[in-house]
């Protein structure tokens, strides 16, 4: 099974490509805050480490249009999706992975 739900903030406003074939998609990252008690999130920050994650997401087709026209940096969504890892090779010759959310459902919060 490979199924993510998130809750989080656009980290930016989402960035839209336009695809050969009519094809759009959009792509951004959330900021989902981490669980934590409020006494290690303060010293987190005290010790400025990150208090939470930053998933790169991308929306196609239809759902891209929608977060084109009302999301903006700091708007609050819902993600359901799945991840999707792909390696690619690195100007040393090395292997390098990256993971993104293929969201299947974007909820305006």
């Amino acid at each position: 099974m490979n199924t993510v739900h998130l809750i989080g903030r656009l980290t930016s406003d989402p960035l839209i490509t336009e695809l050969e074939s009519e094809h759009v998609v959009a792509k951004f990252n959330i900021a989902v805050d981490k669980v934590m008690s409020t006494e290690r999130k303060e010293k987190l920050i005290e010790d400025g480490k990150p208090v939470a994650n930053f998933p790169r997401v991308q929306a196609w087709g239809k759902q891209a249009r929608l977060v084109e026209e009302y999301l903006t940096k700091g708007k609050m969504v819902g993600i359901v999706g799945e991840l999707q890892t792909d390696v690619y090779e690195n100007s040393d010759g090395e292997a390098r992975y990256t993971t993104v959310v293929n969201a299947s459902q974007i909820k305006f919060l």
